[in-house]
C-alpha cells in the first residue's frame, strides 16, 4: 500500500524521501519507460502497435474509436457517439462529429468514407512518423516487461546478459539519433510535431556506421561472472 503524506509527519516524510534517495544512489533504479510513451486514451499506443505488427489494420483503425467515457475534456466531443457511428460503418457521420483536433481519427475516416473496407490504406493515411510511435510504444512495453522479469532473477550480472564492452561508450546516448528532437506529445500520446522521412533516413545512416553497435556489445559468459568483470551499470 502506498504511503500517504497525510498520515506522515514532516520528519517522517523527510526520512522516507531520504531513504529512497539513498537507495537510488547506492543501487540505481530500473530505467522504465514512463506512461507518456503509452498515451492516456482508452486504447494505449502499444496496443495499436501490437495490431500493426500482426498486420491487423482493421483493428488498428477501430482502436482509434474505442471510448469508455462518453466525452473527452481534451476533444470536447462525444467520443461514444463517434465510436457508435464508426462501429455501424457510418463513417461520414463519425467524421462530421470529430473535433478538428482528432487528427488521426479524421485521416482514417476521410479514407473510409470513399473506401469503406480499405483499412490498410486508411491506417497508412496517418503520417509515417506517427505510425512509428505505435510500434515504438510496443517496443517500450516489451522492455518494461522484460526488465521487470530480469531484475526479479538477480540484481547481479548473470550469464547471457548484454553489456557494453567499451567503457568509453556513453550508453545513455546510444540510439539518440533515432529520437526526433522536435517531437512533442499531446495528452493522448499523439505526435504534434513530426520529423520528416529524410530526417529519419539520415538518423538511420548514422546508426549504420561501419563500426556497428553490435561490436560495442558483449554477451556475458560464465567466466565473466566468476571474474566479476561486469556490473549492472555496464
Amino acid at each position: 500500500m502506498p504511503l500517504s503524506a497525510s498520515i506522515l509527519s514532516r520528519e517522517q516524510l523527510q526520512e522516507v524521501v531520504a531513504t529512497a534517495s539513498q537507495h537510488a544512489q547506492n543501487h540505481g533504479f530500473i530505467n522504465y519507460f514512463g506512461l507518456q510513451r503509452f498515451g492516456i486514451g482508452d486504447v494505449k499506443s502499444h496496443e495499436i502497435g501490437v495490431h500493426m505488427i500482426k498486420g491487423d489494420y482493421e483493428s488498428c483503425c477501430r482502436s482509434f474509436f474505442i471510448a469508455h467515457d462518453s466525452s473527452s475534456g481534451r476533444f470536447k466531443t462525444d467520443l461514444a457517439g463517434i465510436g457508435k457511428a464508426y462501429s455501424e460503418k457510418n463513417y461520414a457521420v463519425a467524421l462530421e462529429m470529430c473535433n478538428y483536433k482528432m487528427f488521426g481519427e479524421r485521416k482514417i475516416l476521410q479514407h473510409l468514407v470513399d473506401h469503406p473496407n480499405d483499412f490498410y490504406v486508411a491506417f497508412q493515411s496517418i503520417p509515417r512518423n506517427l505510425r512509428l510511435i505505435y510500434a515504438h510504444a510496443y517496443q517500450s512495453f516489451l522492455w518494461n516487461k522484460i526488465v521487470t522479469k530480469r531484475i526479479s532473477m538477480s540484481k547481479d550480472v548473470v550469464v547471457g546478459d548484454l553489456v557494453v564492452s567499451d567503457p568509453s561508450v556513453n550508453v545513455e546516448t546510444m540510439g539518440d539519433e533515432l529520437t526526433p528532437e522536435n517531437t512533442e506529445y499531446t495528452e493522448n500520446g499523439d505526435v504534434s510535431a513530426l520529423i520528416t522521412e529524410s530526417d529519419e533516413k539520415e538518423a538511420l545512416e548514422k546508426t549504420s556506421d561501419s563500426t556497428g553497435i553490435e561490436k560495442l556489445l558483449h554477451i556475458v559468459t560464465e567466466e565473466d561472472v566468476l571474474k566479476r568483470l561486469y556490473t549492472l551499470n555496464d
